[in-house]
């Protein structure tokens, strides 16, 4: 009697968890999470960017999952990029990271003013968009899948950057984006 009891009451704590946690439901009907990292992302061409220059982006992004993703400033999951030198080699892997909605739901869509920074050197990049689910993955590593758009980087002598300083005095270009001084207002893309 005390055998079914305890089976019993095993089988609706299974059943209950499963009910509670979609993410435990979906851990058996699926052989891995590979899609549960998909996104679609859409934004318009930014064509030729100046050194170090920041700009807020539109950017729709898709949630193509079959999760929620808790965003906000304290979520988990944000918007982010990174700069291909290459068609597949990665020039800077960690780009700034842009708060997602409060949740955005499996199957919707939202359009996001992303932070961007373009490279510290001249050239010729690709953007790639990416979601970050901090403490977990980028979409990108889990799903082996990404968009990239060509962005065409130049030293102008009339763009929205500082040049650092160096100890003689001499204004020299900083070698990282990490090193340039961000201007006061971050420009909006289109204007």
């Amino acid at each position: 009697m005390g055998l079914g009891l305890g089976l019993g009451l095993g089988v609706g704590l299974v059943a209950l968890s499963l009910v509670l946690s979609p993410v435990l439901l979906l851990r058996f009907k699926t052989q891995s999470d590979q899609g549960w990292y998909l996104a679609n992302y859409n934004s318009p061409p930014l064509g030729t960017l100046a050194v170090c220059q920041q700009l807020d982006v539109p950017v729709t992004v898709h949630n193509l999952t079959p999760l929620d993703w808790g965003g906000g400033p304290e979520g988990s999951y944000h918007l982010a990029y990174h700069w291909l030198d290459q068609p597949d080699h990665i020039f800077q892997f960690e780009g700034i990271r842009s708060v997602m909605p409060a949740t955005l739901k499996a199957g919707q869509q939202a359009t996001i003013q992303a932070h961007l920074r373009a490279p510290a050197r001249a050239g010729s990049y690709f953007l790639v968009w990416d979601v970050v689910e901090e403490e977990v993955s980028w979409f990108s590593l889990k799903s082996a899948s990404y968009q990239k758009q060509a962005v065409e980087v130049t030293a102008s002598a009339n763009s929205n950057y500082n040049l650092l300083v160096t100890p003689t005095g001499v204004k020299a270009p900083p070698p990282a984006c990490l090193m340039c001084r961000p201007t006061p207002n971050v420009a909006s893309f289109g204007t």
